[in-house]
């Protein structure tokens, strides 16, 4: 650790500030934030604490609540440029902020050794490490998103926005039409695609269940509304239960890995497609309600990452529309939006020019929250 560092926070909600962290003696001291002073410039800041009620499910379902929550101050950050990287520290509040920051990449890399059990599911440990060592082995597979749709698909532009810092190792060995359970351990799949993957994999995307809810939907009995919603929800619990087979035997030979589970986007609130096409028979958000149930099977205690592309869907400016290529699959921009959300999870953060097709939006990551059960 340098011996001066510098500590970043909010004095208020639209006032971004740095406070100044005294020379730090003891390494193994927490830093400490004294006074204030106005940061300009383009800057990433957020917040770490205890979520009390531990209600926080993903990076789009969460809110700090000063009355109930309990701020992690004195807690160590990096942020990882291209160009070397800066360690900060939280306040009292909690809060921490990198200000200053020129055009470039940029990864949010919060110490985790002693934080507990990560809530929002954007909590990397082998990213970063993989970054630190000069590459990083992105491992993606599941069924047609990443696979179909407008090229290059969104692994390949993830790896052009991580491409400054570090060599990047894109490996999509998605399958077209697979379902959650082609990939069990022991499939011609896991065999043929992941086992001769997982031991140099660093980050591993999966896009998986779309299939097994189109197939169940192919013998939905219309006269009975509330027994096929039922068996909806029974299917999603199958489908992720599916899921953390595959990932826990992945993770039996390499523990390492980051896995970052992608929840698939809202259809229904595409105008056009089969999604909407289903819900005109079912009752009023249905289908957005069945896609949504997904996030809430993601427990914090299974260590998987959580790029909340349902949420996210909810946040563009556009209709879902202009982000696709098909019914389900995703046009140039919507490989972009992909992309982005996912570097997001992983705590990327951009500053400038994107070096992305598709409508990219930039500045990206300009705040990180990270909150923990204690």
């Amino acid at each position: 650790m340098p011996s001066t560092l510098r500590c970043l926070f909010f004095l208020a909600p639209l006032s971004l500030s740095m406070a100044a962290c005294g020379p730090k003696a003891d390494p193994d001291a927490p830093p400490r934030c004294e006074t204030a002073e106005p940061v300009s410039g383009n800057a990433t800041a957020g917040r770490l604490y205890i979520d009390s009620d531990g209600s926080d499910a993903s990076t789009y379902s969460h809110a700090f609540d000063a009355e109930e929550d309990v701020p992690m101050a004195g807690q160590w950050l990096r942020l990882i440029g291209a160009s070397g990287e800066q360690e900060t520290g939280t306040c009292d509040d909690g809060t921490y902020a990198f200000g200053d920051l020129e055009d470039g990449t940029y990864v949010v890399a919060p110490d985790l050794s002693e934080s507990g059990t990560c809530l929002q599911k954007n909590c990397a440990t082998r990213f970063p490490a993989a970054i630190d060592e000069g590459e990083v082995v992105v491992l993606t597979w599941g069924d047609s998103v990443p696979v179909y749709g407008n090229p290059p698909f969104f692994p390949k532009r993830l790896k052009k926005l991580l491409g400054d810092l570090a060599s990047i190792d894109n490996r999509n060995v998605a399958v077209g039409g697979s379902v959650s359970t082609d990939w069990l351990p022991g499939t011609s799949l896991y065999e043929e695609h992941l086992t001769p993957n997982i031991a140099d994999a660093d980050v591993v995307l999966v896009s998986i269940g779309g299939n097994d809810i189109l197939y169940a939907m192919q013998n939905v009995d219309i006269t009975d509304i509330d027994g096929a919603i039922e068996q909806g929800y029974e299917l999603i619990v199958e489908i992720f239960e599916n899921v953390l087979t595959t990932v826990e035997a992945l993770k039996s030979e390499n523990p390492d890995i980051d896995v970052i589970y992608c929840l698939y986007v809202d259809y229904s609130i595409a105008t056009e497609g089969t999604w909407g096409l289903v819900d005109m028979f079912l009752p009023e958000g249905t289908i957005s309600s069945l896609l949504e149930s997904a996030r809430d099977l993601v427990g914090a205690e299974d260590s998987i990452l959580l790029a909340d592309m349902f949420a996210a869907s909810h946040e563009l400016e556009d209709p879902l529309d202009d982000y696709m290529y098909d019914e389900l699959h995703f046009n140039d921009r919507g490989q972009t939006f992909y992309a982005e959300e996912i570097f997001k999870t992983l705590g990327g953060v951009l500053i400038g020019e994107s070096p992305l097709a598709g409508e990219p939006r930039s500045p990206l990551g300009t705040s990180h929250d990270y909150s923990f059960l204690d």
